[in-house]
C-alpha cells in the first residue's frame, strides 16, 4: 500500500466474521526491490537482546521490558525461547550494541525501549538508548547489512509511523531483511505476550509473517492471555509474572494489531 494507507493495521480488517489475519499472514513491503525473498538463514537465530526499564530523559519507566528481554533469551540459565546475549538499562547503548555485533553474528536485534514519532522530518523520530537517542537520519551509518541482521524487532512505540514506515521502513532500506515495528503508541506490559508468543514460533514456522498472523491468532483466541498480571499460554515457557498494572485483557486489536512486519516476509 502507498502513503497513508500505510498506517492503517491491515490485520485487522474485518469481513463481518472474521478478521483478515484469521485468513492471511501480512507483510508490509515498502518496495519490491527491497523484499529480499531468498529464503532466511534459520541457523542463525542467535539474537542480540536489548531494552530500557528505568526512566530516562524525562520518559516513563518500563518495568515490563525485564520480563520480555529474560525470556527471549536468559542471562541466567533459565528457560528462554531463544539463544544469545542481552543487555539492559546501562549496557543498553548504542556503542556496545554495535561492538557485540563486531563480536558475534546476531541474526536477530530485539530493541525494547521507548521511540517516538514527532514529524517527517530529517531528526523527526528517534529511539531511545540508556545514554542517547538514536535518531531516524543515524539509522543507514549502522550497516546493518555487515554483518547482515535477518530481523529487527523494534518494541516501542509508533517505530513504523511516519513517511515510508518511518524507523522501521528506513531500518529496511538500510540492509535488514525484516522489520517488526509499531503503528501507535504500545503498552508497556501488554506488549510482552505478542512479542513472546512471535518468537516462540520463530524459528519453526515457515516465514516470519506466518510467525506474526499465529502469535496474533493465539491472542484472538484466548490461548496466549493476561490473568492476574501473568501471561498464560507462551509454547515452551512457563506462566509470567507481569507489574500488578498489567492490562487484564490483550483481546482486543490494539494490543495484538500493533506491531506488523515491513520488507521480507519470509
Amino acid at each position: 500500500m502507498d502513503g497513508d494507507l500505510r498506517v492503517i493495521p491491515t490485520a485487522t480488517l474485518h469481513d463481518g466474521e472474521k478478521f483478515l489475519v484469521e485468513k492471511y499472514a501480512i507483510a508490509n513491503v515498502p518496495s519490491f526491490s527491497l523484499a529480499k525473498l531468498e529464503e532466511r538463514d534459520r541457523k542463525n537465530s542467535r539474537v542480540l537482546a536489548m531494552g530500557l526499564t528505568q526512566s530516562v530523559q524525562g520518559l516513563s519507566a518500563l518495568p515490563a521490558v525485564n520480563m520480555e528481554i529474560n525470556n527471549i533469551v536468559s542471562k541466567d540459565n533459565a528457560q528462554s525461547l531463544l539463544t544469545g546475549s542481552s543487555f539492559i538499562n546501562e549496557d543498553f547503548t548504542l556503542m556496545n550494541m554495535q561492538a557485540q555485533r563486531k563480536q558475534q553474528d546476531y541474526g536477530i536485534i530485539h530493541l525494547a525501549t521507548h521511540a517516538q514519532f514527532l514529524s517527517n522530518k530529517a531528526d523527526g523520530a528517534f529511539i531511545q538508548f540508556f545514554d542517547d537517542r538514536l535518531n531516524i537520519r543515524q539509522i543507514p551509518k549502522l550497516n546493518f547489512d555487515n554483518p547482515q541482521v535477518e530481523m529487527l524487532t523494534l518494541s516501542a512505540c509508533e517505530t513504523a509511523v511516519g513517511k515510508n514506515l518511518g524507523l522501521g521502513g528506513l531500518s529496511v532500506t538500510s540492509g535488514v531483511r525484516s522489520v517488526l515495528a509499531s503503528l501507535w503508541p504500545v503498552s508497556d506490559a501488554g506488549t510482552v505476550p505478542l512479542i513472546l508468543s512471535f518468537y516462540s514460533r520463530f524459528s519453526d514456522a515457515p516465514s516470519k509473517a506466518v510467525a506474526l498472523q499465529k502469535a496474533q491468532l493465539s491472542i484472538i483466541r484466548g490461548e496466549v492471555k493476561i490473568e492476574n498480571n501473568k501471561i498464560i499460554g507462551i509454547p515452551s515457557l512457563p506462566i509470567i509474572s507481569l507489574p500488578s498494572d498489567s492490562p487484564k485483557d490483550v483481546n482486543h486489536p490494539y494490543f495484538w494489531s500493533s506491531f506488523v512486519l515491513i520488507g521480507s516476509w519470509l
